[in-house]
């Protein structure tokens, strides 16, 4: 069965998100904050990406038309996996930790600088993804809740 077909058999709604277009003049690239460190933590603030505003009117836009969004997954495959470690850790900051139930993720993890993992440059970038000076990881800081 697709996800599609879930969705329908059992009563969610499957929301396929876009990254927003033309940030980097090239569109369609997730733009996760490119330093995240145990000093900065995972950058959730509306001015360290897009995507932020995006997220947030997605919510609001779903809460708007009665949908219940009291339990969030996000899943990805590759940059959008990254983004949904990203987007569900953030969510987590912005609404509690209730309301994201969990994410799924594919082709990419937790990057830790120098741990011998290459990822493909950064958006607009020849550094690898979490490789960068002043780089510690990619696409989140990890801590404990």
């Amino acid at each position: 069965m697709s996800m599609e077909d879930y969705a329908n058999k059992y009563g969610f709604a499957l929301i396929c998100g876009e990254a927003t277009q033309d940030v980097f003049g090239h569109g369609g690239l997730w733009d996760i904050p490119t330093v995240q460190t145990d000093a900065t933590g995972t950058r959730c603030d509306d001015g360290s990406s897009v995507e932020q505003k995006y997220l947030k009117n997605m919510i609001k836009s779903l809460d708007s038309k009665t949908y219940d969004t009291g339990k969030l997954f996000t899943s990805g495959c590759s940059m959008g996996s990254a983004f949904s470690e990203f987007s569900g850790v953030c969510m987590n900051h912005w609404y509690g930790s209730s309301k994201v139930s969990a994410f799924a993720t594919h082709s990419t993890g937790l990057k830790i600088k120098g741990d011998g993992n290459t990822l493909p440059p950064a958006n607009n970038s020849t550094i690898s993804w979490g490789e960068c000076k002043d780089c510690q990881y990619f696409p989140i800081v990890p801590k404990k809740v």
